[in-house]
């Protein structure tokens, strides 16, 4: 009888009905790179697999999510970067623990480099796209997320610089409530 209960509860966590619109929270792992380059043409950054924490916000339900991501950064790097995007996805499979997901972000970039007094900050947009695995209460996804740099400046200076991209290959696991 125990076994025909504990089947039946695990069953009913991954069926459409239990799958309704939840909360969750948690945490983000990934890898990065980066690309920074001067207003009048020429590379003045290109950095390549940066690591980085993120804490993750959002509201997940059937066939879509929304949510907030704030990486914080590797502060073993000489180079800080602070990156805050909002993004909406669109699920597949809707019902299915297993969904893929495309979307979108708009985001805030912020660079301080280590080795000079160069300072950008770039508001970002772009594409997102990953593998959602949704198993009440957990909920864990592993993507991919660029950003092209819409605007650009040196805090300091004024000078006008471009991130041209950034974009970073990252795991999660969250918990829904």
């Amino acid at each position: 009888m125990r076994r025909l209960c504990a089947l039946a509860l695990g069953l009913a966590a991954l069926s459409p009905a239990a799958q309704a619109d939840r909360t969750y929270a948690g945490l983000e792992i990934g890898s990065f790179d980066h690309e920074i380059a001067a207003g009048g043409g020429g590379n003045v950054v290109d950095q390549h697999d940066l690591d980085y924490a993120g804490l993750k916000v959002g509201r997940v339900s059937d066939a879509w999510r929304a949510y907030g991501t704030l990486h914080l950064p590797d502060t073993s790097n000489d180079n800080t970067v602070w990156w805050l995007t909002g993004s909406y996805d669109y699920l597949f499979a809707a019902g299915s623990p297993l969904q893929p997901f495309l979307g979108g972000h708009l985001g805030y970039y912020r660079f301080d480099s280590g080795y000079s007094d160069l300072t950008i900050s770039s508001v970002t947009l772009g594409p997102e796209v990953g593998l959602q695995l949704r198993v009440d209460p957990f909920l864990g996804e592993i993507g991919y997320r660029i950003g092209f740099g819409l605007s650009g400046h040196d805090n300091r200076s004024g000078a006008e610089y471009d991130l041209d991209h950034a974009d970073s290959l990252y795991v999660g696991l969250s918990i829904t409530f």
